[in-house]
């Protein structure tokens, strides 16, 4: 892959997609809660489908590039942070790979919240451009319930605990899952769009449709993300970035790029 493929691929981020999706032939029921128990893991194939187009204009790709990895999820540790806070500690490690990213997460009445992250956790903002184009230098974990693309490692307790889930998951459910605050004055939500049966590793899961709203930011308009949640966990991952320009050293436009990625569910294994 070329210096400006990468710079496509790495310009990566997240939003919305789809229209909201339902089946009158599917019993909707809530789901109440999240597997989170020590030694519970789950296992994801990840592909990423990068598209360099002619023009920021065209919509003919003159090279496709495809990358595909394998990540392993897991709840390593029931344990207590700054002496108040139990949190359970989940890893996502790249199969084959050397980067370990890991999330700190808490239940209650509200559900599921990510209090901290070391290695990279769920999620970094940087402006287009800002980070490294040479992928072996980015953290590719998948992250708990996003992936990480990021340059330092390190441990972080958040202003503002993410809200990862809001439980009972139900249809037309909607939440903040990250508030704003320096020095990424961003807002998240998430709305429960639809209910899908899905098939996937040999079995059939009935999940939750989640769509990421990116309110009132510029860096993040044209890019869209969607999770499929069942009661064992997150099922599927869609990720559609916006159309990219890329240029010489000298600005001059020189195509634009766009990718996709699907991370999907190969195995697990709980103890509910």
């Amino acid at each position: 892959m070329n210096t400006h493929t990468m710079k496509g691929l790495l310009l990566i981020s997240f939003i919305t997609l789809a229209a909201c999706t339902y089946d009158k032939n599917i019993s909707y029921e809530s789901i109440e809660s999240f597997p989170i128990k020590v030694g519970n893991s789950w296992e994801y194939s990840s592909m990423s489908i990068v598209k360099i187009y002619e023009s920021e204009l065209s919509n003919i790709a003159i090279e496709v590039d495809t990358i595909s990895r394998n990540y392993i999820v897991r709840v390593e540790n029931d344990t207590i942070l700054n002496d108040t806070m139990r949190v359970f500690q989940f890893s996502s490690t790249r199969v084959g790979g050397k980067y370990k990213s890991i999330e700190y997460c808490y239940w209650d009445s509200a559900g599921l919240h990510t209090y901290a992250n070391s290695s990279g956790g769920s999620h970094v903002f940087p402006k287009k451009g800002f980070i490294e184009t040479n992928i072996e230098k980015v953290n590719e974990s998948f992250g708990v319930f996003s992936p990480v693309y990021l340059l330092e490692a390190d441990f972080t307790v958040f202003p503002i605990s993410r809200h990862n889930l809001k439980f009972p998951l139900e249809l037309h459910s909607k939440w903040t899952y990250t508030f704003p605050y320096s020095p990424f004055f961003l807002q998240i939500d998430k709305e429960i769009v639809g209910y899908e049966n899905i098939k996937i590793a040999n079995r059939n899961f009935s999940c939750y449709k989640i769509k990421w709203i990116y309110l009132e930011n510029k860096f993040f308009d044209g890019m869209t993300i969607f999770d499929w949640v069942s009661s064992e966990g997150l099922i599927k991952r869609e990720i559609v970035g916006g159309r990219s320009r890329l240029t010489t050293p000298d600005g001059e436009s020189i195509g634009s790029s766009q990718l996709t990625e699907i991370i999907a569910l190969t195995s697990l294994s709980l103890s509910l």
